[in-house]
Order: C-alpha cells, then structure tokens, then sequence
C-alpha cells in the first residue's frame, strides 16, 4: 500500500501531552488576563435561606458586570457589605469585613445627585437597613446551578482546597490516560509502515 495520499505520521513522544499543556497554560493566562480587566463572570455560592424559593443554600450564580443604569427593579444583584468594627465609642475601627450579598432590588433612589438601592431578600419579612451605592454593586446575579451541599464545601477554605486536590489528581489521571492512549495508536501506526 503506498502512502501517497494517506499521511501516516507518527506524532514525536509526549507532543500530545505537551499540546495540552500548553492549551491549558494559554487558558489560564486568558482567564487571568480576562479576570483582571473585569469581564470574566464572578461566581458566588449561596450560603443562607435569605433568597429562598429563589436560591437556596448550595446554588451557584454567575454574577456578570452591569452598568448601574441597566439595573431595574425586580433585578437580582450581588453587592459587597461593608461591616466596621465599634469601639466603645461608638465610632468605626479602621477593620472591616466585606461580605457579599446576593438580594433583590426593590427600589432605586437618587439623594443629591447619588444613585441608590433599595434591595431585599425574598425570604426577608422587611428591607435591607441600608442603601446600596453604585460602587459597591458587583453585577446582576444569575442562578447557574444548584450543587446542594457540595457548593456549600466550596464556602470555606478546606473544602476549596479538597476540590483543587481533587481536580489536580483527575488532571494527571487524563494526562496520563491521553499518553498511554496516543503511545498506542502511536504502536499501531508504527506497526502499519
């Protein structure tokens, strides 16, 4: 048989491997990339009942950039909370956590020529005790998936890391399956010339 119109190249050892792997670095320095300019979807899990039926603990949403003009009433926003210390005063201490919250808006109010929201939780009996600035909104918040108790092990560190150990491990176990499998074909090839 002759290969004239059929090219039978064996690959060169480890060419697939290596193609993955560089596919896989060039996604990240995208991702990454993407990620620092903004436009890369953020994504939240939900952790209490405040938006039940809407979300429950252990959804997933996808929170997307928005101009705060394009958010309306009825839209379901991720927000950061700023939480200051007290001291015995009264006065805020310069620590602070920032929580993210995933609720409603149920108003929009301009004070001075400032742009507020109104938000609240579905499953709340009254409104947010706060007004949310433009700058502090997030984006629009979308429910993606409802992962259970398995998105609520993404919450806190040690189930992050044993989701990242888990995923490292399938990578390796696919690398290594891709090589064994292409070493065959590879065989096979060779065993055709």
């Amino acid at each position: 048989m002759s290969n004239d119109y059929l090219d039978l190249t064996v690959p060169e050892e480890g060419s697939l491997t290596g193609a993955l792997l560089a596919l896989a670095v060039l996604g990240v320095i995208v991702a990454v990339g993407l990620s620092l300019r903004g436009t890369l979807p953020r994504f939240a899990v939900i952790q209490t009942t405040s938006m039940v039926p809407t979300l429950v603990p252990g959804d997933v949403v996808m929170i997307t950039h928005v101009n705060p003009n394009d958010i309306h009433i009825g839209d379901i926003i991720a927000f950061n909370l700023v939480a200051y210390d007290i001291d015995s005063q009264g006065r805020p201490v310069d620590v602070r956590r920032t929580v993210i919250v995933v609720h409603r808006v149920i108003g929009k109010k301009v004070i001075n020529g400032h742009l507020y929201f109104r938000t609240k939780g579905d499953n709340n009996p009254t409104p947010d005790p706060w007004y949310v600035l433009p700058q502090g909104v997030l984006g629009k918040a979308e429910k993606v998936a409802s992962l259970g108790s398995f998105g609520l092990v993404l919450t806190n560190p040690v189930g992050r890391i044993f989701v990242i150990v888990m995923m490292l491990s399938s990578l390796v176990l696919l690398l290594s399956t891709v090589r064994s499998y292409s070493k065959g074909i590879r065989e096979d090839l060779e065993s055709y010339m």
